[in-house]
């Protein structure tokens, strides 16, 4: 089974969808994400991926929002973007999120998620790669780091991580299709579940990643578009 998650990212309190990370391609669905909450709660969806994009792009934060969002809905929500400390990450489990989303902490420091492993059960800590120009893209993809994202994924796996969040920059919100070449290298290169992300545009793209061992895939903006509903995915 492959399970399909949609996802809500939000920048300066709306829901929106970028091209490729590029803020400037910022297309906004709903002026609420609360509204966007309740759109999936009538869908049935299990669960929701979330990302602060002011998080992400260090210029504020939507954790008040979020919290909204924890205590009115009843569906598990993992949650990324901008968690870069200890603190933040443990605050966001102990309010209610199901999983959090570690990127340019995990990457930069990979003892991060061995010290946060010590707070939070593996099952909990999600690792995000995203590959930018064959590198590690860290910061809400504005910069990369020089390794390799396969090697990045055993480390993170060693250091405690439950799951990797693979996903390649330049698909992301273009409708071109998931990187299913590097996508399944991922799901061979560790034992940890891989969760993909980025260019899903059809059923198609979701059945090719579950043939390549995906266990789970987010979805955003396919949705959003109208290019597929979630009542056609939700048993994949």
């Amino acid at each position: 089974m492959c399970i399909v998650i949609p996802a809500i990212d939000i920048h300066n309190g709306k829901c929106v969808r970028l091209t490729q990370g590029l803020i400037d391609s910022r297309t906004v669905y709903y002026e609420n994400p609360l509204d966007t909450l309740k759109f999936w709660e009538e869908q049935g969806v299990k669960r929701l991926h979330i990302v602060d994009l002011d998080g992400a792009f260090s210029t504020g934060s939507n954790y008040d929002l979020i919290k909204e969002m924890v205590l009115k809905t009843s569906i598990k929500l993992q949650v990324g973007g901008g968690l870069r400390s200890i603190e933040y990450s443990k605050k966001l489990i102990k309010l209610g999120v199901d999983r959090i989303v570690i990127g340019t902490a995990a990457l930069k420091n990979p003892d991060f998620i061995k010290k946060l492993s010590v707070f939070v059960e593996k099952g909990s800590i999600i690792v995000a790669i995203d590959l930018k120009n064959n590198k590690p893209a860290i910061k809400g993809w504005t910069e990369t780091i020089d390794s390799d994202v396969f090697n990045m994924a055993k480390i993170m796996e060693n250091k405690g991580a439950g799951h990797i969040l693979f996903s390649s920059v330049e698909n992301d919100g273009t409708f071109s299709g998931p990187d299913l070449i590097n996508t399944k290298k991922m799901t061979e290169t560790v034992k940890i579940p891989i969760i993909a992300a980025g260019g899903v545009s059809n059923i198609d793209d979701l059945i090719n990643l579950k043939k390549i061992g995906v266990k789970s895939v987010i979805v955003g903006k396919a949705f959003y578009e109208n290019r597929m509903k979630y009542s056609d995915v939700k048993n994949l």
